[in-house]
């Protein structure tokens, strides 16, 4: 009965060769569409998960709401201090900023992408270590902290830890000792960098004045992630203050949820919890 089935249907396909041909490659193209669109969604939505406490991370962002329309912005240097130091919900905050960095070793001179960051990078987010000397290698403030495809370019199969080399800041080389190597950092990471390097080694005294106007990204992570929104709206009568008499009550910071970064982009909503 099969094989009857089969007859005629081969007959009709050889009788109708232009339908046949459509039909074929329509459901080709259907079904091709179907494996990209989950290989695109699976990629997606698989972005920035080894972190541990990814729900309770979240970005702080300024938000300027002018006559000419609304800027966004990463908040001052001393903001996060203030954040950390006011609301009991926030267990710890950690400044950053990612710059082109010059690298001298042995006579050598290479172009790398730092991350500057305070000590606390490392109880946030989770950036597993391939070998170093404590379990935060940022403590030290001339530390530097290597990639490993980074360790690999300058010192081969050798431990870089203990090793020293020098970056540019300003207009001078400065030495770092090599206090980690983490492993090679997944391509679904918001957070992209070869080395990492102490955050207060690059301002130096300026860090923490909050008469300076340096601007730096700032990550934040929560007790609770169901505190966003409260916390959120405790900005406004607290940190926004400044922004809203300089500038407009509509103006001051909000929260980004990180698990929400790369799929909603720079700015999603007031809070994306």
């Amino acid at each position: 009965m099969y094989k009857n089935f089969l007859i005629v249907a081969l007959r009709n396909l050889r009788r109708n060769k232009l339908n046949t041909l459509i039909n074929i490659f329509g459901l080709g193209t259907g079904i091709a569409c179907t494996i990209l669109s989950f290989l695109f969604i699976r990629n997606e939505l698989s972005f920035d998960r080894f972190h541990k406490n990814l729900d309770r991370i979240y970005e702080v962002k300024m938000v300027l709401v002018l006559p000419i329309g609304r800027a966004i912005s990463v908040p001052k240097a001393h903001t996060a201090l203030d954040i950390a130091g006011q609301f009991p919900e926030v267990i710890r905050a950690v400044r950053m900023e990612k710059q082109n960095s010059i690298v001298r070793l042995n006579n050598r001179v290479f172009e790398e992408q730092a991350l500057a960051a305070d000590s606390s990078f490392f109880d946030i987010f989770t950036f597993p270590l391939k070998s170093s000397e404590s379990p935060n290698p940022l403590l030290r403030p001339d530390s530097v902290v290597l990639t490993e495809p980074i360790a690999n370019k300058y010192f081969g199969d050798e431990n870089p830890v203990g090793r020293t080399l020098s970056i540019r800041l300003a207009d001078e080389f400065t030495d770092f000792l090599v206090t980690g190597v983490l492993k090679e950092i997944p391509d679904s990471s918001s957070l992209d960098f070869d080395l990492l390097v102490n955050l207060e080694k690059v301002y130096g005294e300026t860090l923490n004045d909050p008469q300076k106007d340096e601007s730096l990204t700032c990550f934040i992570q929560l007790e609770d992630r169901n505190q966003a929104k409260a916390l959120q709206e405790k900005f406004k009568t607290t940190i926004d203050l400044p922004l809203q008499e300089r500038y407009s009550k509509e103006s001051g910071h909000v929260l980004q949820s990180l698990a929400s970064f790369h799929l909603r982009g720079e700015y999603g909503s007031r809070c994306l919890s």
